[in-house]
């Protein structure tokens, strides 16, 4: 399973939903943790700067806690610019916000995904269940 957590940015932070610790625990378990962003802001927004410091930092915490280096875009916003660092940076992938599966023609820094809120859809509708099965997908 591949997860992507913000990283907490002050001691005692409440507003995340996993502490770097716990990211590290599900390393250790085998999970996937990726990046989502080290303060969550909108990468396509920012100057190349501060795009820099937001993706070097979301990678630090990444490898700080063994999981894959790769970044699930924030609001799914990005640009060139983000482009560019991410393949600088070495990121393996990239996740957008765009709901679908993805095809050998989708670059691997614009990876369209299946959402948890989208999984439903993917697994009932267009996979064709009906049934007792498909209430408790």
């Amino acid at each position: 399973m591949r997860i992507g957590v913000a990283k907490e940015i002050k001691p005692q932070e409440y507003r995340v939903a996993l502490t770097p610790a716990g990211a590290l625990e599900l390393v250790h378990r085998g999970h996937d943790v990726i990046g989502h962003g080290n303060e969550h802001r909108r990468l396509a927004l920012l100057d190349e700067t501060s795009q820099r410091a937001e993706i070097e930092r979301t990678r630090e915490f990444v490898t700080a806690v063994g999981g894959t280096w790769a970044l699930s875009f924030p609001y799914g916003s990005r640009d060139e610019t983000t482009l560019r660092l991410l393949d600088e940076h070495d990121c393996l992938l990239g996740l957008t916000t765009e709901s679908r599966r993805a095809t050998e023609a989708d670059s691997l820094l614009e990876l369209p995904r299946i959402d948890t809120n989208d999984l439903r859809l993917e697994v009932v509708e267009r996979g064709g269940l009906d049934g007792p099965s498909a209430e408790s997908a």
